[in-house]
């Protein structure tokens, strides 16, 4: 992200940027009833990339259409200059983790930001395996154990949900989740919470504490280890972009997520580093032959 005191450029990719002007605007759509409310906040102008330049949205009417074009090419010279820096070094180095119900130790991330005073906007600690409408996420080790698969679905028969509720069981009830202030080396800092013992505030975390991944790697019982693997290995490509990762876990995983030849495409130019150059091109190579074969 580039943020600028009158916007900000968002990208998943490092290609396509969204285009988000700071200003005030109505809370209504278009031609709405009743009275709207007038509040600041964040206006989607358009996306932009270097191929194709800026796409611009459409807008409110009754807005000056060199509100919105002015800040946004501003925006976009910002990017310009500095998105062959890609990545950038995260700035949010406050997160939210869901504890293990036993240990009080980090479970599962559940979300980041730079700024303190966010930390009292989340009122919820689940954990969800991956956005509303993706159930793409399948296990093979729960293809194979249908007596474990059934133990874990409780009412629903996507594997998404199966983890989901093996690691929120593992949070127990109530869910406790603890916002961590991280440190240069990892360590963690405890800040408030969710359901949270007074106790725990101000405690330290030595970073080997925190897993290195999304959710803890290492489980005791062996179907769990063999399902938390699957929905490691489907988010391989993902997890690549992070920056806590070691060499060795970097180079573990790469591997894992040249199988996903497109998706390492899209992400790639958001990798902090790459262990195995050789492979990351040809897998480079193999997405932009399956793109030219369609």
């Amino acid at each position: 992200m580039i943020k600028t005191d009158y916007g900000r450029a968002v990208t998943s990719d490092g290609v396509n940027w969204q285009v988000q002007l700071w200003r005030e605007h109505q809370s209504h759509q278009w031609g709405g009833m009743g009275t709207p409310e007038t509040r600041w906040g964040y206006l989607v102008a358009g996306v932009w990339n270097l191929a194709i330049g800026f796409d611009r949205f459409p807008v409110d009417p009754k807005i000056d259409v060199v509100e919105i074009e002015v800040p946004s090419q501003k925006l976009i010279a910002h990017v310009e200059r500095h998105c062959e820096r890609l990545p950038f070094a995260p700035a949010d180095n406050i997160e939210l983790w869901l504890l293990d119900h036993d240990a009080r130790l980090p479970l599962a991330l559940l979300a980041s930001t730079r700024e303190r005073h966010n930390c009292e906007r989340v009122s919820e600690a689940s954990w969800r395996a991956s956005l509303p409408g993706d159930l793409s996420f399948v296990s093979d080790s729960l293809l194979q154990d249908e007596d474990f698969a059934r133990q874990l679905y409780r009412g629903s028969s996507y594997h998404r949900d199966a983890i989901a509720a093996l690691v929120n069981h593992t949070a127990g009830k109530p869910p406790m989740a603890q916002w961590f202030e991280r440190g240069p080396r990892g360590d963690g800092t405890g800040l408030g919470g969710i359901h949270l013992d007074a106790s725990l505030i101000g405690r330290c975390v030595s970073r080997e504490m925190f897993p290195e991944l999304l959710i803890r790697e290492h489980w005791p019982d062996p179907r769990v280890q063999a399902l938390v693997h699957d929905f490691h290995l489907w988010q391989a490509p993902l997890l690549l972009t992070l920056f806590r990762l070691s060499r060795a876990t970097r180079g573990f995983w790469e591997p894992f997520a040249s199988t996903q030849a497109e998706v390492v495409a899209r992400l790639h130019r958001l990798y902090p580093e790459i262990v195995d150059e050789q492979l990351v091109n040809a897998v480079l190579v193999e997405a932009a032959l399956r793109r030219a074969a369609r």
